[in-house]
């Protein structure tokens, strides 16, 4: 058993925490975003003017676009993370990540999930640019 790989191993269990925030941080600031968007470029709150509610749906529309590939950055860091974790696992005898449980519905996972989430909520926005007024 290598112990000196044991302060690798806490730096990349912490590091797979601060990734799981960041993903949990940008879900909240988009949804914000895009509802505040979405007021805005549906007229809940009267807005006379065309071109400010057609931003605001560009805006919806490029919004998705960008927190989707930040997602997938995270997600991705993350999961390099946790293939490392448990290399260093097998080095230190611990079962945390590599003991850990396959999810029994294929379709409940990141790579199924989220980019479902940000295409529906993709396809509205350009349905909202081309077809409501």
């Amino acid at each position: 058993m290598e112990k000196n790989s044991d302060p690798e191993y806490v730096q990349v269990c912490l590091t797979i925490r601060h990734y799981s925030a960041v993903c949990f941080a940008m879900r909240t600031l988009f949804l914000t975003l895009s509802v505040g968007l979405a007021v805005v470029g549906f007229g809940i709150i009267p807005q006379e003017s065309f071109l400010v509610k057609a931003t605001a749906k560009v805006f919806g529309f490029l919004a998705t676009c960008f927190f989707w590939a930040c997602e997938k950055n995270a997600v991705r860091y993350m999961s390099h993370m946790q293939e490392r974790a448990a290399e260093l696992e097998k080095l230190l005898g611990y079962r945390l990540w590599s003991g850990m449980p396959q999810s029994v519905y294929w379709f409940v996972g990141l790579s199924v999930v989220t980019p479902l989430a940000y295409g529906v909520i993709a396809l509205f926005w350009l349905y909202a640019m081309i077809f409501v007024r």
